[in-house]
C-alpha cells in the first residue's frame, strides 16, 4: 500500500472517530439541557394548573356564596317549598351556574340533593352508591366547624370540586340553618379550558393506595417528573380530598415542542458538523500532500535510480526546515560522496589498466 493511501485511510479514519465523538457528546449534552428546560417548563405549566382548578374552586365557591345568603335558599332550608324549586332547581338555572351537584343538608339531613350534566343539560339519576357516597362527608357538612369549606371529594369514583357554606339569610343576623352544597366534576368539559391554557392535556384520577404511598414518590416541591412517555412529557401531584382519607392524581401531558424543535436544530448543526469537518479533512490532506507525502516521494524517485553503476546527477530540492530538509541535505552529502568515490576508483581503476597494459 503506498503512503498516499495510507495517510488518506489514517485521516480519514481519525475524522469519523472525531466526527462521532463530536456528535455524540454534543447530542447527549443537547438532549440534558433539552430535557431540562422541558423539565422545567413542564412543571411550571402544571403549578399553573393547580392555580386554574384552585380557579374553578374558587368561582364555584363565590356561586355559593352568593346562594346561600340568600334569604329564598334561607327559607327553603325550613320549609321546602316546592316554589323554590321550580325556580331555581331547574334543569337551566343548574346549567348557567355550570354546576353539577346540588345539596343541602340541614341537621345532618339531606333535604336536597340533585346532580346533573350541564353540557348536555339533563338531571342525573341519584342512586343509592351515589347518596351513600355523599354520605360519608357529612362531617364536613356540621354548622359550626368550619365558615367555608372548598376542595374535591370522589362521588361515583369521579372527583368533584365542591364548597359547603352556612346557610343564612342575606343580612347575616338569622341563625344558621345547614349547609349549601355546590360541585362540579372534574371532566372534560371543566378540564378543556385549563387545557387550553396551558397546551397540554390534564388528568385528574383518584388514586388507589394511602396518602403516605403517594407522598413518597413525590419530589419535595409535591410534584413528580414522568419524563417521556412515548412522544409526550408528563408531570404529576397529588391533592387530598377533603376528608383527607382519598386522594386524586393530577396528570398534565405535553407534546415535546421545544425538544423536538431543538432536534430539528441539532440535525441541522450535525450536517454544518461534517461538512466543516470534511473540509479540515480535505485541507489538512492537501498540508500533508505538499509537505510530507510529496518530499517522501521525490526522496524515493531519486534514491530508486542509485545503482552500484550509476550514481544519477539529480540531488533532493527539498526547502524548508524540519527533518525531512535534514534528511535530503544529508542524503545529497552521501550522495556526493558516493559519486566522488565513485570517480576516484573508477579512475585509479583506469590507470591500474595503463600500467598493466604498458607492461
Amino acid at each position: 500500500m503506498r503512503l498516499r493511501m495510507k495517510v488518506s485511510l489514517i485521516m480519514a479514519f481519525m475524522v469519523l472517530i472525531l466526527i462521532t465523538l463530536l456528535l455524540y457528546i454534543s447530542h447527549y449534552l443537547f438532549s440534558k439541557q433539552m430535557q431540562e428546560q422541558e423539565k422545567s417548563g413542564l412543571q411550571q405549566s402544571l403549578s399553573e394548573v393547580h392555580l386554574l382548578i384552585q380557579d374553578q374552586i374558587d368561582a364555584i365557591n363565590k356561586t355559593t356564596g352568593d346562594w346561600a345568603l340568600w334569604d329564598d335558599t334561607y327559607q327553603f332550608s325550613f320549609d321546602h317549598n316546592q316554589r323554590y324549586i321550580d325556580d331555581n332547581l331547574n334543569i337551566a338555572t343548574l346549567s348557567n351556574l355550570e354546576i353539577n351537584l346540588f345539596a343541602i343538608v340541614v341537621n345532618n339531613e339531606v333535604k336536597q340533593l340533585l346532580m346533573c350534566d350541564y353540557k348536555t343539560q339533563k338531571f342525573r339519576e341519584v342512586t343509592a352508591e351515589i347518596s351513600e357516597a355523599f354520605n360519608q362527608y357529612k362531617p364536613l357538612f356540621v354548622v359550626g366547624n368550619r365558615e367555608i369549606t372548598a376542595g374535591l371529594i370522589s362521588l361515583d369514583h369521579k372527583p368533584y370540586m365542591i364548597s359547603v357554606r352556612p346557610i343564612t339569610d342575606s343580612k347575616l343576623t338569622a341563625p344558621k340553618n345547614g349547609v349549601l352544597v355546590m360541585g362540579k366534576m372534574v371532566d372534560s368539559v371543566a378540564l378543556d379550558k385549563i387545557n387550553r391554557l396551558v397546551s397540554g392535556e390534564v388528568k385528574v384520577n383518584e388514586k388507589a393506595g394511602s396518602l403516605q404511598a403517594i407522598t413518597d414518590v413525590l419530589t419535595p416541591k409535591g410534584m413528580h417528573f414522568d419524563g417521556y412517555n412515548g412522544n409526550r412529557l408528563s408531570a404529576k401531584y397529588a391533592i387530598k380530598d377533603l376528608l383527607m382519607d382519598k386522594s386524586y392524581q393530577v396528570t398534565l401531558s405535553q407534546d415535546p415542542a421545544l425538544y423536538s424543535k431543538g432536534d430539528g436544530y441539532f440535525k441541522y448543526f450535525s450536517i454544518l458538523c461534517l461538512f466543516i469537518l470534511l473540509a479540515v479533512f480535505l485541507i489538512c490532506m492537501i498540508v500533508l500532500q505538499r509537505f510530507i507525502v510529496n518530499p517522501i516521494e521525490k526522496i524515493h524517485a531519486v534514491i530508486t535510480k542509485v545503482d552500484g553503476n550509476l550514481i544519477p546527477i539529480d540531488r533532493f530540492e527539498i526547502k524548508g526546515n524540519d527533518e525531512l530538509t535534514a534528511l535530503s541535505y544529508e542524503l545529497n552529502t552521501l550522495l556526493n560522496k558516493i559519486a566522488q568515490n565513485t570517480t576516484e576508483i573508477a579512475a585509479s581503476e583506469k590507470q591500474l589498466k595503463f600500467v598493466l597494459e604498458a607492461a
